[in-house]
């Protein structure tokens, strides 16, 4: 069996949709991309990860997720849509 690792990971533990940062939040979400593009050219291994020190500011979890997403539709006037997997 063999083993593939990615080339290169960079992970920053942020909520769901939100991998660059907060909305609007325009020069740290730059700064998060030059960090994650640095780690292209510096990885020197295959499977090399790089953790961002970045931290979110305040704890979150699913029901935060969720409460965030309502808050959107809500605000956006959108209809909530169900999704259904393929049966």
């Amino acid at each position: 069996m063999l083993s593939v690792l990615a080339p290169r990971n960079v992970f920053i533990d942020y909520p769901l949709g939100h991998p660059c940062g907060k909305p609007n939040d325009i020069s740290f979400q730059k700064q998060i991309i030059t960090d994650a593009l640095g780690h292209l050219v510096e990885a020197k291994q295959p499977g090399e990860m790089k953790d961002l020190p970045y931290p979110w500011g305040s704890p979150f979890g699913w029901p935060d997720y969720m409460k965030d997403i309502e808050e959107m539709i809500n605000t956006e006037g959108a209809e909530v849509q169900e999704w259904k997997p393929a049966t």
